[in-house]
């Protein structure tokens, strides 16, 4: 009930005018009422319907306007964060929405939901180990959860986020674990709260990880729709027949998967199998391509050309690739980029600059230090190193 008995009629409306979705309604009779001074600026209720319905609306200025006030009114409640939160994510602004998410959580550590928007926030921004946690602990309230209506009404979260959880696994690479999880969820998924189509692809592209590449590719041809093709789906094929070192075909998905959507990964995909065919003109200008049309993986770009640069010979340009990879990387998400210093260390050992060598390596593993690193590199630069191997690829 609304702390102003005046208001009280007005939200018994909105409930209405909710289970129509008219949210233009709700609006109207509301926006009077939320001003400073009027009878619905102290009222949490308001706010939250408010906010609400801006936010389906479109105006999400509004909306975050109504929620800032509601977090006034009830700054020891979880909800208005998370409502915050989530209109941040709403525009792909995850930096943001991660904040207001973390504030949300510190009042209400169980609040399923919002672990499961967190998690989903870090895997969208590219960080898919620390959208690990949050997705365990939406697995772990549900689970545990005494309450029937409480797991009915979250059975859509709790799926999703082990769909999500599986997906991110495969990120960092650890596709045992994301298979068994993608195994769960066929069982466990009655309602389908993801489509299977979704879901086979997924298998696809963990079996693909795990190089077991003929069932890849049967559960990718279940997730192929021949009537609308996805180009998505296209791209993971050629990427398997790559991997299987059948160039021609996976060049022919490719080309295909382009036909019905140039996306920028679908090009760096088609670029390593030039590549591997000795088309190199035509693989870079792939690459060159993708960074006009790419928005958020310039950087991958980037340190591909950096190294096919490095490759040749051509170490001005190759470092020139890296310090943009770099930048982009920290303008973008606000993060350093391991691989392109790592690429750079490299590059300035091959130079004989050691001094600028060893710092770009330490720069690595201050950003990194969990990646595995090049005991070579590390013992020629006279680094302490307690890793060993090569460091995780973002390519391909």
């Amino acid at each position: 009930m609304s702390i102003f008995q005046n208001n009280s009629e007005i939200l018994r409306q909105v409930d209405q005018l909710r289970l129509v979705k008219n949210w233009q309604e709700i609006v109207r009779l509301l926006s009077p009422l939320a001003k400073e001074g009027q009878p619905g600026w102290q009222d949490p209720e308001i706010m939250s319907a408010l906010g609400f319905a801006y936010s389906q609306l479109g105006k999400l200025e509004k909306a975050r306007a109504a929620y800032l006030r509601w977090i006034e009114i009830e700054p020891d409640r979880a909800q208005p964060f998370y409502c915050l939160g989530y209109v941040f994510a709403q525009e792909g602004r995850y930096e943001e929405a991660i904040r207001w998410y973390e504030q949300a959580l510190k009042i209400f550590p169980n609040y399923l939901v919002c672990n499961y928007r967190l998690g989903y926030a870090y895997y969208a921004w590219g960080k898919p180990k620390k959208a690990l946690k949050p997705l365990r602990e939406v697995i772990r309230v549900y689970q545990n959860s005494a309450s029937e209506q409480f797991r009915r009404s979250q059975a859509r979260n709790y799926h999703k986020a082990i769909f999500t959880l599986a997906r991110a696994l495969h990120q960092t690479g650890d596709d045992r674990e994301a298979l068994e999880w993608l195994q769960k969820l066929y069982q466990i998924d009655t309602r389908q709260f993801i489509r299977r189509e979704f879901l086979n692809y997924a298998f696809g592209k963990v079996l693909a990880g795990l190089e077991r590449f003929d069932e890849a590719l049967q559960y990718l041809d279940k997730a192929f729709n021949r009537r609308n093709p996805q180009a998505y789906v296209l791209d993971q094929l050629g990427r398997v027949y790559h991997l299987q070192q059948q160039y021609l075909k996976a060049l022919e998905k490719f080309e295909r998967a382009l036909r019905i959507r140039r996306m920028p990964y679908i090009l760096n995909n088609r670029a390593e199998t030039l590549l591997a065919l000795g088309r190199k003109a035509e693989a870079i200008a792939d690459l060159h391509q993708s960074l006009k049309i790419d928005r958020k993986g310039q950087h991958k770009t980037y340190l591909r050309l950096g190294q096919i640069s490095q490759d040749d010979g051509k170490l001005t340009e190759a470092e020139h690739y890296y310090r943009c990879a770099i930048q982009f990387k920290q303008d973008t998400y606000h993060s350093g980029f391991a691989e392109a210093y790592l690429a750079l260390a490299r590059l300035y050992r091959q130079r004989d600059e050691i001094s600028r060598a060893e710092e770009a390596y330490r720069e690595a593993m201050q950003i990194s230090p969990d990646l595995c690193w090049e005991s070579g590199l590390a013992e020629t630069l006279a680094i302490p190193n307690q890793n060993r191997g090569t460091p995780d690829s973002e390519i391909f």
